[in-house]
């Protein structure tokens, strides 16, 4: 899952991504597989993740960054892997 964090930071980015997903899953009123996987994996990252250590760590986490691909993929144990530009950095 690709997260636009040219305005605001990864925390922001995936509490918004979470509430309307959410949101759209609960105004479906049917299931989707595929959009209860991004559910899954956005509250894995909201649970797991140490935001304020990424966003010092890491200033295209911080927001405003618009020219790095920043993306969150599930790993094999349901956990969160951060990526920018393709590198695992989580």
């Amino acid at each position: 899952m690709k997260l636009d964090l040219s305005r605001h930071c990864i925390e922001t980015e995936i509490r918004r991504l979470y509430n309307r997903s959410v949101s759209r899953y609960i105004k479906l009123k049917k299931e989707d597989p595929l959009l209860e996987a991004d559910i899954e994996l956005l509250k894995a990252a909201l649970e797991s993740l140490a935001f304020p250590g990424l966003r010092s760590g890491y200033e295209e986490l911080a927001g405003n960054q618009g020219s790095n691909v920043v993306e969150l993929v599930a790993n094999d144990d349901g956990g969160v892997i951060v990526k920018i530009d393709g590198r695992d950095v989580i």
